[in-house]
């Protein structure tokens, strides 16, 4: 992969909560107000998550809260990824990537893009990779790109 990028994982959000990542931030003399910043991005992301789950929900004829049953997402494990792709094209030929061909898993992941293209889904699953038809998909000004992931097709049977 030709890129640089920085993870974070939800942080905890009562006292004894476990924490599922161990997250290494910037100190912040050195980048004032990123964590905070990071952290508000995060919950608007996470409330944005469970408006998209119910109306998943609902789109496989269950009830709208389905999904918020307890035991399916009391401790999300969602990753905040920041990434800086290097000035380098693609070459799948010879298995170079800005990023490597990969699914998803959980059940979906929300992508907000500088407007720059370069992201390409292939509907297609069937090997060899370089026979697979790849699409390009047009960032669009001020909307999230979802992308499903591999749990929701498993637990929607295929449908998504």
């Amino acid at each position: 992969d030709s890129r640089e990028s920085f993870n974070v994982g939800r942080e905890p959000l009562a006292p004894g909560e476990p924490a599922p990542y161990a997250n290494a931030w910037p100190a912040e003399r050195v980048l004032p107000g990123f964590r905070d910043t990071v952290l508000a991005h995060q919950a608007e992301q996470e409330a944005l998550a469970v408006r998209l789950r119910r109306l998943i929900a609902q789109a496989l004829g269950l009830p709208p809260g389905h999904f918020d049953a307890p035991g399916l997402f009391d401790l999300p494990t969602y990753q905040t990824g920041m990434v800086r792709y290097l000035p380098r094209r693609s070459e799948p030929a010879l298995g170079k990537f800005a990023i490597r061909p990969h699914a998803d898993g959980g059940i979906f992941t929300l992508l907000f893009t500088d407007g720059e293209p370069g992201l390409h889904i292939c509907p297609d699953k069937a090997p060899p990779p370089a026979d697979r038809v790849w699409i390009p998909v047009t960032p669009r000004e001020d909307a999230a790109i979802v992308n499903l992931g591999t749990e929701l097709e498993r637990w929607s049977n295929g449908r998504f």
